[in-house]
């Protein structure tokens, strides 16, 4: 299941107080993630490390645990994964950071907010591509079948055993043969005969 981005932002920031990188509305709900991108190569982390923090507010409530403590390493440049959290349509998301180096006040932060669900979209109920509704007989939605599909197939395969094959006339109980070819092999008279509702099939030769 892939990933939806829903928002990017990018700037260069003083992180050594608790910043915003992020603020994004989703028009729709689902379980969201956050990646964060320190340092684009020029304006990098100190290389200290430590302990950073990440700060999420989902419709103006914190998202806990909060802080989100990530330890870092030395690597001047680093990317972090928010944990998940829901997001109901509409409610404001803002992703905020905090390094612990005084040094770091001039870093490149590339934010971005993803939707988790948001893969499956045209699996709503009713939707283009989507799954059929029924109104609990009848699907609701017309049903294009190409000759491609399966179920073609095998429809075909059903006509060629009914049809190629044998041919019953029902009155008579005649029963007419045919080659793969579609091509009659000859005609077994009375092939088919019904006593007392039982049904007995004769040697089937032309």
């Amino acid at each position: 299941m892939a990933l939806h981005q829903l928002d990017t932002e990018n700037a260069d920031r003083n992180i050594t107080s608790l910043i915003t990188v992020l603020t994004d509305s989703p028009a729709v709900s689902g379980m969201c993630v956050g990646l964060i991108k320190f340092g684009d190569g020029t304006k990098n982390l100190n290389g200290t490390g430590g302990d950073f923090s990440l700060v999420i507010t989902v419709g103006g409530q914190t998202v806990q645990p909060s802080p989100q403590t990530i330890t870092f390493s030395t690597a001047v440049r680093a990317s972090v994964w928010t944990t998940p959290f829901p997001v109901v349509a509409g409610d404001q998301v803002i992703i905020r950071v905090l390094s612990p180096n005084a040094a770091d006040s001039d870093v490149d932060i590339t934010a971005y907010l993803y939707d988790m669900t948001h893969a499956m979209p045209d699996a709503v109920a009713g939707a283009s591509g989507g799954l059929p509704t029924t109104n609990g007989t009848k699907v609701s939605q017309t049903v294009d079948l190409t000759a491609s599909q399966e179920i073609v197939a095998q429809v075909n395969l059903l006509i060629r055993v009914l049809v190629n094959k044998i041919l019953i006339t029902e009155v008579t109980g005649n029963t007419e043969l045919f080659t793969d070819a579609g091509v009659s092999a000859g005609t077994v008279a009375a092939a088919y005969t019904s006593i007392a509702g039982v049904t007995k099939r004769e040697a089937l030769r032309p």
